[in-house]
């Protein structure tokens, strides 16, 4: 509860508030300009002190309602004039409303910008909103202005969204960058050392001779994982440089095979033949003959595949002694002994 004390202060203080504010409605008696204040002249007739031309109480004692009493000088109100000077710089005066209002290229508010603008409150001037441009300052580093559209896009390989990228790359949005989506290449240098970039694909693939899978590889290859090099199949070819000299390939089954006039194996030769493993041609084996010049001088070569002594040197028939060369003729045989 207020105490009396309390309540004879306030009762005193609402008393000074009120003779304040009466003072300022009531005018002043007088009988000279100099028995008012110094805004203030004489109105002998009435002998009361009446604010000079110009000068104010109130708002009500200006000649306008453009105007408004401010330090007892009535003053144009904020937005109202008679000539430009009474605006702002960056304004002018509208004759047929007394308003200030803003210059041809000059804005108050948004509305007076076109829609990808604003009104900088600051310059009082139209800026182009975020994303869009007038020159190529107006956007970001990695950024330049489409002068026909008025709107910031990103440099060649830049971006703001992975749809500003080549299909193969993806958008870095912190760095706006351009970024390859794994397992895509731009180029040779984006793949391994056996591997070259698919200018079509966009893939790093195999270069020729090398490979990742055997299916990279010719059907007498197959791929090895450690060097990545397609390497012949054991017995297999595709070429006669990938078979012995004495050998050819025949593609159609990719195997190696022996050239005419040269073996491989005892079964590439004649009965009486052997495959020599140095010169890989077919030379008489041990005992046996191709031809009475393999035999001795009294012996012929029996090519009588069904004779018992098949391809062998056998003593040279005979009648008499005359057919034998330094030895006589057996009589019962008839060879030569």
């Amino acid at each position: 509860m207020l105490s009396n004390k309390n309540i004879f202060f306030f009762g005193i203080l609402g008393i000074l508030i009120a003779f304040v504010y009466l003072s300022g409605c009531m005018q002043t008696s007088c009988k000279t300009d100099s028995d008012c204040a110094l805004w203030e002249k004489c109105d002998l007739n009435k002998s009361v002190c009446t604010p000079k031309e110009g000068m104010c109480n109130y708002d009500e004692d200006c000649a306008s309602s453009m105007k408004m009493c401010s330090n007892h000088v009535c003053v144009l109100k904020k937005g109202f004039c008679y000539s430009d000077k009474d605006c702002e710089n960056w304004q002018m005066c509208q004759n047929i409303t007394n308003k200030c209002v803003p210059k041809l290229g000059y804005c108050e508010i948004d509305n007076q910008c076109r829609s990808n603008e604003y009104c900088n409150i600051s310059t009082h001037l139209c800026q182009p909103k975020k994303g869009y441009c007038f020159n190529q300052f107006d956007c970001e580093s990695y950024q330049m202005c489409d002068l026909e559209k008025n709107k910031c896009i990103p440099l060649k390989g830049k971006c703001d969204v992975d749809t500003d990228c080549p299909s193969y790359m993806e958008c870095d949005e912190a760095k706006h960058s351009c970024i390859l989506k794994k397992g895509f290449c731009e180029n040779d240098f984006d793949c391994k050392d056996y591997q070259y970039c698919d200018s079509y694909l966009k893939r790093c693939l195999p270069a020729p001779g090398y490979c990742d899978l055997d299916s990279d590889c010719s059907e007498y290859q197959a791929c090895n994982k450690k060097t990545h090099r397609c390497e012949q199949i054991k017995s297999k070819c595709g070429t006669d440089k990938e078979c012995q000299y004495w050998q050819y390939c025949d593609v159609s089954i990719g195997k190696c095979l022996s050239k005419t006039g040269y073996c491989s194996s005892d079964l590439e030769c004649a009965e009486w033949e052997e495959c020599s493993s140095t010169k890989h041609v077919c030379v008489l084996k041990q005992g046996y003959c191709q031809s009475s010049a393999n035999c001795k001088i009294n012996q012929r070569c029996d090519l009588d595949p069904n004779s018992p002594t098949a391809y062998k040197c056998v003593p040279k028939p005979c009648n008499t002694d005359s057919d034998c060369y330094n030895s006589v003729c057996d009589p019962i045989k008839k060879v030569c002994k």
